[in-house]
């Protein structure tokens, strides 16, 4: 209903978000766990209100959530648990593949993940109900196996995947299983290459959980993050600082200033909530200090054990030439 609270991270990408919009529902953020570079699941249960529907979890980079918890939290209160997995193909919980523990999985096919169809991607339940509700959300609520004229039940979208989409994916999955396998091997070569370098914190893998490496983040402490990934550009290593600059809900127009329908500010002020949703710099403050340190390399399943070790070099070098300059 307009107003209900979707509760998420706020490290994600916008396409997380928009949904929520759509329903015409309310992002309400969370804080993000140093240890894990996931949501806070102590924020999260802090921040749940009657007005919460859903909790979204995000395995950011391809590294798991403290998903037992967030599961325990969601069953207690009685709120569904949805998976955002866009970045963690295979990535695997106390032995569990994510997007098993919550009521829906959701996976993006886009250019740059495990696996690709070109762009778009799937869910996943095994809730029949649940199933057929999306099946038909996504068509239109059009119901194909009506006899006689056209029917349509509740608004729906018309976001059908395509066959040759749907081909694509098919050859994907014979080897999505190799992609995630050399990208965890090589990420936690990495990890085990710079881990002793002060003022560097290898890319955190979550107790009990293996690492997809979507991405490699790494936080440097006691220098700046964007001096860092200059110095290592001109080293001739690809790295960016930070992931998005600010939490998301300062990245966005729609969310800062709540740009969604025309002037109205609608949902996060309508007549069908009694609270006030201003998405102030003051919120979330782990998250801002975390993507102030954060240094993305670039990385993939094609690099060789020697490619990893020229980036660990190269890290370990700016290191040393910064402590040294100050």
């Amino acid at each position: 209903e307009p107003g209900d609270e979707i509760i998420t991270s706020a490290i994600t990408d916008l396409g997380t978000i928009i949904p929520i919009l759509y329903q015409n529902a309310v992002p309400v953020f969370a804080d993000t766990d140093p240890e894990t570079l996931t949501v806070d699941t102590a924020d999260v249960e802090r921040l749940i209100t009657p007005r919460t529907r859903a909790i979204i979890a995000i395995h950011l980079f391809g590294n798991a959530c403290r998903m037992e918890a967030l599961a325990e939290i969601a069953s207690r209160k009685g709120i569904p648990l949805i998976e955002d997995c866009c970045q963690a193909h295979l990535t695997r919980y106390r032995g569990r593949l994510l997007g098993t523990y919550g009521d829906i999985g959701c996976f993006s096919f886009q250019q740059s993940k495990h696996m690709t169809t070109g762009d778009g991607g799937m869910t996943i339940t095994n809730d029949d109900g649940l199933g057929r509700c999306m099946r038909s959300f996504a068509d239109k609520h059009y119901d194909r196996d009506r006899a006689g004229s056209r029917m349509y039940g509740p608004l729906g979208m018309n976001c059908r995947i395509t066959e040759l989409h749907s081909a694509v994916g098919l050859a994907q999955l014979e080897k999505v299983g190799s992609v995630v396998a050399s990208r965890n091997r090589l990420g936690d070569r990495l990890s085990e290459g710079i881990k002793h370098l002060e003022g560097i914190v290898p890319a955190p893998v979550t107790p009990g959980a293996t690492h997809s490496y979507w991405s490699y983040p790494m936080r440097v402490t006691g220098y700046s993050n964007e001096t860092f990934a200059r110095a290592l550009n001109a080293e001739g290593i690809g790295a960016s600082a930070g992931y998005i600059g600010d939490p998301i809900f300062q990245c966005s127009a729609a969310l800062a200033e709540h740009q969604t329908y025309g002037d109205s500010r609608f949902p996060f002020f309508s007549p069908y909530t009694d609270r006030t949703f201003e998405h102030a710099e003051k919120l979330c403050p782990r998250t801002r200090e975390l993507l102030g340190q954060l240094v993305m390399l670039s990385f993939n399943e094609q690099y060789t054990d020697g490619d990893i070790d020229d980036v660990a070099g190269a890290v370990g070098k700016v290191a040393s030439e910064l402590e040294r300059t100050g």
